[in-house]
């Protein structure tokens, strides 16, 4: 389940994946100068690989770090861990928005089911007040178990949107499940689901196959594949 950016670039060359977004799974637990600069470096000496720059918001250094980053040809924008950092995204949320619109940059960041700290409505309104910023909900359908009606919620946020700019990534244990990617697109659609892997915790190949082979339009899958990833990406 562990991996330096060279295994996780071999892994996702195998999985014929040509572009990795990388960050410290170190500073999503505990925020640190020393992993952030890990994930930059492996930004800058392996090829087709950029970087998150994750982010503590109540930490002061983060932020200095984080506008640094941002600066940064390689970096993509900024990933919240709220669960593990165990902060509310209510109390923080805005003035993280408001800096990434002013770059009209991008933040990933983990919601979870039936927590009202990390609820996927919070970035749904959240998205509605910044619609220069591009909001991106990690795992879509969270973990493993099914669980019930709250495993869409992600997606009956993004419904709720009204910029186009929230979004929703493929890289779950959930995606395994029969049936759910092809439910999730006929009743939201494909324009708002990105491809994610969590590479090298899940694999990226069984990511790959299961939305390259799911029973959904072609179009669909071109869209999460990469389409979507592009019209959020396209100037890299």
């Amino acid at each position: 389940m562990w991996g330096d950016a060279h295994d996780v670039r071999a892994l996702c060359n195998t999985a014929g994946v040509a572009d990795v977004f990388v960050s410290s799974l170190w500073s999503c637990r505990a925020w640190s100068r020393e992993s952030e600069r890990e994930a930059r470096e492996a930004a800058e000496t392996e090829e087709g690989t950029r970087f998150w720059a994750v982010l503590d918001p109540r930490i002061s250094d983060s932020w200095d770090a984080l506008l640094e980053a941002m600066a940064h040809p390689r970096c993509v924008g900024v990933k919240l861990h709220p669960v593990w950092q165990q902060w509310d995204l209510r109390d923080h949320l805005d003035r993280i928005m408001e800096v990434v619109s002013s770059h009209h940059s991008v933040v990933l960041t983990h919601s979870e089911v039936a927590d009202p700290l990390v609820s996927p409505l919070i970035c749904a309104d959240a998205a509605n007040r910044y619609p220069d910023a591009t909001l991106i909900m990690a795992h879509l359908g969270y973990g493993a178990m099914p669980r019930s009606g709250l495993t869409r919620d992600q997606m009956i946020a993004i419904r709720l949107s009204r910029h186009g700019n929230l979004f929703v990534d493929t890289s779950s244990q959930h995606m395994i499940f029969e049936g759910f990617l092809e439910l999730a697109v006929a009743e939201f659609g494909a324009d708002q689901i990105l491809f994610g892997t969590d590479v090298p915790l899940h694999s990226s190949a069984a990511i790959v196959a299961r939305v390259a082979q799911s029973r959904i339009p072609s179009e669909a899958k071109e869209k999460i594949l990469s389409g979507n990833a592009i019209r959020i990406w396209g100037s890299l």
